[in-house]
């Protein structure tokens, strides 16, 4: 029998890719996912890159990520709030 090597791709600089990367990441480890979330307001405008929730202890955890990537690297940050309101 021969050996199959699985080469996977490289992660993605930037943009749509990116987060596309990540939030599939959080979905593979059994988060549900919403991805860029946009609520308009006449008096601002918000984004957001992805909203993941854990269902898996007694309360909801849900965690908002902002993906950045470009020239200078990539960089992932995110806030949770365990306990919220579903």
């Amino acid at each position: 029998m021969s050996k199959r090597v699985v080469k996977l791709p490289d992660i993605p600089g930037a943009g749509e890719e990116l987060e596309d990367y990540i939030a599939a990441l959080f979905q593979a480890s059994g988060h549900f996912v919403e991805k860029q979330i946009v609520e308009s307001d006449p008096a601002d405008l918000l984004e957001l890159d992805i909203v993941t929730t854990d269902y898996a202890g007694e309360q909801a955890s849900r965690r908002l990520i902002e993906v950045k990537g470009g020239k200078g690297g990539r960089s992932i940050s995110s806030k949770s709030s365990a306990g919220c309101s579903t």
